[in-house]
């Protein structure tokens, strides 16, 4: 910058500084040729430190703004160069193309910086869709089993407009709830239920990947029809469908298809037979 200062106060009168490309060098060049190859030095390390921390990144989402940071900085590099090229070889040739380089540049900078935003965004959507469509079996079974839940129960439309806590945890909430009222309801299930149901589904047709979830939910439904009946506990022999996947996504995945299941036909006629205990 002092060089600049220095540079700038030598030159002769001027309004601005501009790449002659005509004529001996002169402090006007001088002043180019310094801020050309400071910028270049910059964008050229930039671009090599967002390429090598991208490589290690281990965030789909940092890796991604890193790399587009890069590239838009390696863009402005291509920006002064072609500016060098300019001020010492005195050809314009490349100067036309300059402004869609740095349209580019600016654009692949803006998609760096949002990155991060527009992924918060999306899994702020996945949240809400997750709380919205679990709703109604979390609503069922906690209605049954009051004790699990945390926070008071709400209407399924204050819960995503006027959440009590952030969506990510109130889905979270949401899905250790339910399965933590679905330990409780297997309590109420009767012998031979469970057979029962994994028969039922098979006769309906359910397609081989959503049948656990759909046995689950038929279960779950005269589970909460006894409970609600005061029945006595009458543990099943045959056991609980395993539901635990081993991580929270996986979970919420089956748990979304048990929602879905338990809105369904084949989970409706499981439940309104007149046994109670969910037995068909």
């Amino acid at each position: 910058m002092v060089s600049l200062l220095v540079l700038d106060s030598l030159a002769p009168p001027h309004r601005e500084h501009a790449v002659t490309g005509h004529g001996s060098p002169t402090p006007s060049a001088a002043y180019w040729l310094v801020l050309v190859l400071v910028h270049l030095t910059a964008d050229v390390s930039c671009t090599s430190l967002c390429l090598q921390y991208s490589r290690r990144a281990a965030d789909p989402v940092l890796k991604a703004s890193l790399r587009m940071f890069g590239i838009g900085t390696a863009l402005s590099g291509v920006f002064w160069f072609c500016q060098l090229n300019d001020l010492l070889l005195h050809t314009g040739r490349l100067l036309p193309c300059l402004p869609y380089v740095m349209d580019l540049h600016g654009l692949l900078r803006a998609i760096a910086l949002l990155a991060p935003s527009l992924w918060a965004v999306q899994e702020a959507v996945a949240e809400i869709c997750t709380i919205w469509y679990l709703w109604p079996l979390w609503h069922d079974l906690v209605q049954a089993v009051p004790s699990v839940a945390f926070l008071r129960r709400r209407h399924r439309l204050l819960e995503i407009v006027w959440p009590q806590a952030s969506w990510r945890l109130l889905a979270y909430r949401k899905i250790i709830e339910t399965r933590d009222a679905i330990l409780v309801l297997n309590d109420y299930v009767s012998a031979g239920t469970w057979a029962r149901a994994r028969r039922h589904v098979a006769a309906v047709g359910v397609a081989h990947a959503k049948a656990d979830a759909t046995v689950l939910a038929c279960v779950m439904s005269g589970a909460r029809s006894a409970k609600l009946a005061g029945l006595p506990h009458q543990r099943s022999a045959d056991g609980l469908v395993h539901f635990d996947k081993g991580d929270l996504d996986s979970e919420k995945a089956f748990l979304l298809d048990v929602a879905r299941a338990y809105a369904s036909a084949p989970a409706r006629n499981f439940a309104i037979h007149p046994d109670t205990s969910g037995g068909k």
